[in-house]
């Protein structure tokens, strides 16, 4: 048995290794989290291109294969009778025989399956070529069809923000509105190790959250015009983010646009979004944004082209 002071000198020792790693799991995690609401434009998802899926050729019709009775055939013909076991041999030519038409139902079950998956093809391939159709003509219902499939595997709404479009008629400027933002996205409270290992906790200062607040909207509106290009043949979009603010006249929160910017597809192409700061970067686009580091966001005007 150890020594009593050994044993609570080890005791301890465990104690502080496990604060450790407790407190580095945890600034691991801060960090990782600041990182995925600042540069979700570092992100985009599939290209989608429509003219290809337009004139995309169906698919062909399988031939039918009898690899099950070819098989068979070949087990009979490799048969040979033995004259010193005739009855079994017989035996197992007859097996072999009335495998045949097993094997031929086996093929023709296959061919049907493979017909029944070809037809669902085909189906799927005239779905695809009208979609692809309608989205060529800009027609809204098709657009905004596509974006619903955006707006499912959007990372903004898994923060807990919603995507609403617009798809005007006469085929001027869409928009996609982002909605339910809060600076509560910001932690309150930032953590970091020090030198002994164990955790620091300190307040986000005021300067400080606001402009983590900042980058986030812009790199969400940044993430969403980059999907939105990567989905559909448009050369612009107006990108709105909306939040709760105070209104002074009515002393409610009520939805108000903070960050409203018009993405030109050549210029946000152009971005190096490795490296670009998002909240910078909006200088390169007609935008709205009223923004202070101590006071955070201001109600604006949706940005106009001129």
């Amino acid at each position: 048995m150890l020594p009593s002071a050994e044993a609570e000198h080890r005791l301890k020792e465990a104690n502080k290794a496990a604060e450790q790693q407790h407190a580095a799991a945890v600034v691991e995690a801060y960090e990782a989290y600041i990182e995925l609401i600042s540069t979700m434009h570092q992100d985009v998802g599939p290209l989608v291109d429509w003219t290809l899926l337009a004139v995309a050729e169906p698919p062909l019709a399988p031939e039918r294969m009898s690899l099950n009775e070819e098989a068979a055939r070949s087990a009979l013909e490799a048969h040979r009778p033995s004259g010193l076991f005739r009855k079994r041999s017989e035996r197992k030519g007859q097996e072999l025989t009335d495998a045949i038409p097993a094997a031929i139902a086996a093929d023709d079950a296959s061919h049907q399956a493979a017909m029944t998956a070809h037809a669902e093809a085909v189906q799927d391939h005239a779905d695809s070529v009208t979609m692809a159709d309608r989205v060529l003509s800009r027609d809204p219902a098709a657009w905004i069809e596509v974006l619903e499939s955006l707006s499912e595997m959007s990372e903004v709404e898994a923060l807990g923000q919603r995507l609403h479009f617009d798809v005007p008629d006469d085929g001027s400027l869409p928009t996609v509105t982002l909605a339910g933002n809060s600076d509560d996205v910001v932690p309150a409270e930032m953590y970091s190790l020090l030198k002994s290992g164990k955790l620091s906790t300190k307040q986000t200062p005021v300067s400080k959250r606001w402009e983590l607040y900042q980058d986030h909207v812009c790199s969400a509106a940044l993430r969403i015009g980059r999907d939105f290009f990567a989905l559909l043949p448009a050369d612009q979009v107006r990108v709105n983010v909306t939040d709760d603010l105070l209104n002074s006249t009515t002393g409610h929160k009520e939805q108000s646009i903070i960050l409203s910017v018009i993405f030109a597809r050549p210029t946000l192409d152009s971005l190096n979004m490795d490296s670009v700061d998002p909240s910078d970067s909006m200088v390169n686009f007609v935008h709205t944004m009223d923004f202070r580091r101590t006071k955070g966001f201001n109600a604006v005007e949706p940005a106009l082209l001129s």
